[in-house]
């Protein structure tokens, strides 16, 4: 059990800890709830982060992953 007056830091640590496990970088996580919308005007690819127009049978023009 973790104190109210500990919380902050105790999350903290846990979201280090993540990082290190995970290797991740805490920019990795920004995009993670990424959603490909096709009719957007603009989208975000959640592997790479990079923004682009979508257009049918997309591909991210970075890192080539594909949505369908």
């Amino acid at each position: 059990m973790v104190r109210a007056t500990d919380a902050s830091e105790a999350v903290a640590i846990l979201e280090k800890e993540y990082l290190q496990t995970t290797g991740l970088k805490e920019s990795d996580l920004q995009v993670a709830d990424a959603v490909f919308d096709e009719n957007a005007a603009s989208t975000v690819c959640p592997a790479c982060n990079t923004s682009f127009v979508p257009s049918q049978n997309s591909e991210c023009p970075e890192c080539g992953l594909r949505f369908g």
